[in-house]
């Protein structure tokens, strides 16, 4: 399979609260027309990349070095090397590189990309449940909570509310109580600091929340202060942390070389026994295909998090509907699965024509159709 053409174009989405959201569609094509389309969007103030970084890098791809698909041969691994040195510097272009291609292979092939990724069509039509998210801002306790009864409406029941500053932990703890006292153990909650806390305010926090029967808390504290928070009181996730490869490492048991290598498909990995400080610090990655260099990329973390014990959930940046319906493909291929995600319909959906067709209630499902199972036909501008 030789691609013969390529083309990117520039969208900018909008959300209600005029919060722009910036990014660009790439489309490949095959000598017999076939095509698949992939999306790079990094998110500014999170990722380390800038959007024109992405779009040079897309054009400097050369995209004849991507491999041929063959479900007989190690395509993973000459995926995961050809692609080694976009990620390592640009990983939303990795990421756009990776979905065409996938995107590409499974129209080609008659095949989702989820049963692509999983070696099996039995993954087709799975689903997986999602969380809703409280993102505070100026809310008052009684919006917040006024926006949980909509969520449970919609039949969501699982819940990450945004914590930590410019909240203090008193207020925190007041919107708990009132989340338990509205919906007593009807919701699961999780919560997100942000990584706003320091470690001596996030062992004073979680001590304070820990009686609300909370499933994780994501972020406490700053990227590199994650390994070092030991014996929580309350579960933790790591999401931030993820984006730094030594830090990750920590949190895996394993040295950052052999991650580099492992992520670039280059062998397999060796991690510490789960039974030090550094394991328990974390159990939750929070995995963004965006951020990481793509899904292959994290399909080795998930795997090398499994066997450490640590859950996985899936998530987006605020992308379009190509990065989203990829990472909603990528959940629906993970064995063991992972837990509930993160990939519920956002605020900045409305501004495209063209919507995920993986979001239902309350949940994510596989395609039932080839490749990523949607048909761009707009962006947004």
């Amino acid at each position: 399979m030789a691609i013969a053409k390529t083309d990117t174009e520039v969208y900018r989405a909008c959300d209600a609260r005029g919060n722009v959201r910036h990014g660009l569609i790439l489309t490949v094509s095959d000598q017999l027309g076939n095509r698949g389309i992939g999306e790079a969007a990094p998110l500014p103030g999170y990722s380390s990349e800038t959007l024109d970084n992405a779009a040079d890098a897309l054009a400097d791809f050369s995209y004849g070095d991507l491999p041929s698909f063959d479900p007989a041969k190690p395509w993973r691994s000459q995926m995961l090397q050809t692609l080694a040195p976009v990620a390592a510097k640009i990983p939303s272009a990795a990421f756009a590189i990776e979905t065409a291609w996938l995107d590409l292979c499974g129209r080609s092939n008659g095949a989702s990309v989820a049963s692509l990724l999983a070696a099996s069509d039995t993954v087709e039509g799975r689903t997986i449940e999602v969380n809703g998210v409280i993102e505070r801002d100026e809310l008052s306790r009684s919006e917040a909570v006024e926006l949980a009864e909509n969520l449970v409406d919609e039949g969501i029941n699982r819940i990450k509310i945004k914590i930590g500053p410019p909240f203090s932990i008193d207020e925190d703890v007041q919107l708990l109580t009132d989340l338990r006292r509205r919906f007593g153990d009807k919701i699961c909650i999780r919560l997100d600091a942000n990584g706003g806390w320091s470690l001596g305010e996030a062992q004073r926090a979680l001590d304070a929340l820990c009686g609300f029967d909370i499933d994780y808390c994501e972020q406490p504290v700053s990227t590199a202060d994650l390994p070092r928070f030991s014996h929580p009181t309350v579960p933790l996730a790591a999401d931030e942390s993820l984006r730094d490869l030594e830090t990750t490492a920590e949190l895996l048991g394993c040295e950052s070389d052999d991650l580099e290598w492992y992520l670039a498909g280059e062998s397999g990995l060796e991690t510490d026994e789960r039974n030090d400080g550094r394991s328990r610090a974390c159990s939750v990655f929070v995995l963004k295909p965006m951020v990481s260099g793509g899904v292959l990329r994290c399909e080795r973390l998930a795997a090398a998090a499994s066997k450490q014990g640590i859950g996985v959930v899936v998530t987006h940046l605020f992308d379009g509907p190509v990065a989203h319906s990829a990472c909603c493909e990528f959940a629906a291929s993970l064995a063991p699965p992972p837990l509930p995600c993160g990939l519920a319909q956002h605020r900045f959906h409305d501004s495209w024509a063209t919507k995920t067709p993986h979001i239902g209630r309350a949940m994510i499902s596989s395609a039932d159709r080839h490749g990523l199972g949607i048909n761009l036909k707009s962006v947004p501008r």
